[in-house]
């Protein structure tokens, strides 16, 4: 078994395809429960951050994927890294990886796809605060193996529950709608 550490383009390129498939399931899963078009899903064009936004209330969702790659097995295999990755060049034209910490205006839940046992765990943006010296901020890196353990995580199922009960608190469908058209409904 080979294992490279050095940055191959092909295997970004395959991570961010695999990424973008499981955004998509969860937008199937998504429109397989939901009962009305005003909870559509809209796509930020061009990508500001979250990966879709439900129409009907404004709440963002970030999903992930949570892989069994030979690397993380060796590591880390429970461990997710929800650090911002941006690729920015430096002043001597090099790639540098730049990681930052997610705050509250980037997304309202977290969704997780656990590819190992095929299942989907939504958690809040509050569930991945904590506190440090300058106050609450979102951790670099959650362990699965114990959110797993206790059930402490929505399902899809349920985040439909808790946006269908907040419709009535935060009506800004048409203002979503208005100011991300890019929606999966759209291209139906």
């Amino acid at each position: 078994m080979l294992f490279r550490s050095e940055y191959n383009k092909d295997n970004d390129l395959v991570n961010k395809i695999r990424g973008k498939a499981s955004e998509f399931l969860f937008a199937y899963h998504w429109y397989s429960i939901i009962d009305n078009s005003k909870h559509q899903l809209l796509q930020p064009n061009p990508d500001i951050g979250w990966d879709w936004m439900i129409a009907s209330t404004g709440d963002r969702i970030q999903v992930k994927r949570l892989t069994n790659s030979v690397h993380k097995q060796i590591h880390a295999p429970d461990v997710l890294d929800i650090r911002k990755k941006r690729r920015k060049k430096d002043e001597h034209g090099s790639l540098k990886d730049k990681h930052l910490r997610y705050t509250k205006e980037d997304f309202d839940y977290l969704a997780i796809h656990v590819i190992k046992h095929n299942i989907w765990c939504v958690l809040p943006f509050e569930q991945l605060l904590v506190d440090t010296e300058d106050g609450p901020q979102c951790k670099t890196g959650i362990s699965m193996k114990g959110i797993l353990r206790d059930r402490n995580y929505l399902t899809i199922e349920q985040l439909f529950s808790t946006v269908a009960e907040n419709v009535v608190e935060k009506p800004v469908e048409k203002e979503c709608i208005k100011k991300y058209s890019t929606s999966v409904l759209s291209f139906v």
